[in-house]
């Protein structure tokens, strides 16, 4: 009976870790700087599509679409997974009813270690404008950009 119940219980929490990481809500710092939630991503049949902002949509680009953040921010995306961070601009909003915190590029998905798996739980982190001003965000960009898109 045990066996039984201790089964049942470890199904049930398998079940529960594979799908409720879709499900799961945005949860914000108290400084409202700092977001924790799931990241998706999108890939490159949306290439060549306009983005929100008014870009082309390129999947080598480290760019991100979110309903939360703002538009055209710098932000720090960590994958609390496996602890991989790197830097993306949201560019893009996502469709009305997706509770996910944030869409990456294929490119992101690939940097953080989640392109395989389709969904992580990342922390995403605002990058202020003063700051900002520390980087070369031209070259910031064209240091991301991947050729090596498979």
């Amino acid at each position: 009976m045990y066996r039984t119940i201790s089964f049942s219980i470890c199904i049930f929490s398998c079940v529960v870790c594979v799908f409720v990481p879709a499900q799961a809500q945005v949860h914000a710092d108290k400084d409202s700087t700092t977001y924790y939630g799931v990241a998706s991503y999108y890939g490159s049949r949306f290439n060549g599509q306009l983005t929100t902002n008014g870009d082309t949509f390129d999947a080598r680009y480290f760019t991100a679409a979110s309903n939360i953040l703002p538009m055209d921010q710098y932000v720090l995306v960590t994958n609390l997974r496996n602890r991989r961070k790197t830097v993306v601009r949201i560019n893009d909003r996502m469709a009305a009813g997706n509770k996910r915190l944030i869409d990456v590029s294929e490119a992101v998905a690939r940097r953080l270690g989640f392109r395989a798996r389709g969904l992580t739980r990342v922390k995403v982190q605002l990058i202020p404008a003063w700051m900002i001003n520390w980087f070369d965000l031209a070259a910031l960009d064209s240091m991301q950009h991947t050729d090596d898109m498979k």
